[in-house]
């Protein structure tokens, strides 16, 4: 299918959350595929598998898989986690293949909580793969935008009167 290019680490950065929404809440949140598919690609499709993986199928037909997902720690502990891989087919063009961390804090004196967002490992295979180069720079700009949805979406779980999306697919 083509060269492969591989990155280390691609993006770490840090999200904010308000007060409201405890470590547990948020980690169940974001490993939902609903509140994928309502960041990314509201007119898209969720599939869940037997294994507990899930598609995120967008409009065009590309899919997203989330696979190997992993909760480890404890709020009490401060080590609080979910590991997953992705895969994003890119039609015929490639996939990008890669692992995230997100690490759950809690603020002190009622500050809230903070999402350690990491991205890395990041393979790219198939004829996009000769823009590996390219490819690495251009994904944080498209993840910042991400938690920004990512933060107004936990913010709607701890405001009663808002409508906060289905945890269901």
């Amino acid at each position: 299918m083509g060269c492969c290019s591989s990155y280390e680490k691609i993006y770490d950065e840090n999200i904010s959350v308000a007060p409201g929404v405890t470590c547990e809440q948020a980690r169940e949140f974001v490993k939902q595929g609903p509140t994928w598919k309502a960041i990314n690609s509201p007119d898209g499709a969720i599939e869940k598998h037997d294994d507990g993986s899930w598609t995120l199928k967008l409009p065009n037909g590309d899919p997203f898989l989330v696979y190997a997902q992993e909760d480890t720690g404890t709020a009490e502990a401060g080590d609080l986690a979910l590991f997953y891989r992705g895969k994003m087919n890119l039609g015929k063009i490639g996939e990008l293949d890669f692992a995230q961390k997100f690490e759950f804090k809690e603020g002190g004196e009622g500050s809230g909580i903070t999402i350690r967002r990491q991205l890395y490992d990041l393979k790219i295979s198939g004829c996009i793969s000769c823009c590996g180069c390219c490819c690495p720079m251009a994904l944080p700009s498209g993840l910042k935008t991400e938690d920004a949805k990512l933060n107004n979406l936990l913010s709607s779980l701890s405001t009663p009167s808002s409508q906060v999306i289905s945890r269901e697919p």
